[in-house]
């Protein structure tokens, strides 16, 4: 299994940072590793939404969310043939409008060790520019 993770300290409250990552719609605008996501269903997010997710030079995946505790945790995994792939949301308070967002890919399956080399790269990046852009969405 392959981890990526990137922590940022966040100058916002932990409600800030997860309103910005329940609207998944709206990443697009935050980053530049998502070029487009489509919830395949309606309502608010909740554990069994799904989304799909567009990125740059990567494959579109179905997203399905499997834990969501509200301020505290957003994780949802997807899978293409040979690769799973889990990405974990973790916010934890560390002081008075101030709290630590924790962004972790976690890839794994029989392809992995193939598919690493050639977007292990990108992959690092991405999760930096979601971390910088979920962190500047709930610091305005």
């Amino acid at each position: 299994m392959k981890r990526y993770e990137v922590v940022v300290d966040v100058e916002a409250g932990a409600g800030a940072v997860w309103r910005a990552l329940l609207d998944v719609e709206r990443w697009p605008e935050l980053t530049p590793s998502i070029d487009r996501v489509t919830r395949l269903d309606g309502g608010e997010l909740r554990v069994g939404s799904t989304a799909r997710v567009k990125q740059p030079r990567l494959p579109a995946l179905v997203w399905r969310v499997a834990v969501l505790e509200p301020d505290r945790e957003f994780t949802w995994e997807a899978g293409s043939p040979g690769v799973r792939s889990v990405a974990r949301h973790l916010i934890e308070p560390a002081g008075e409008d101030r709290c630590r967002l924790t962004l972790v890919l976690e890839m794994s399956g029989l392809l992995e060790p193939l598919v690493r080399p050639l977007i292990g790269g990108t992959v690092r990046r991405y999760v930096g520019f979601e971390a910088d852009g979920l962190k500047r969405c709930a610091e305005t």
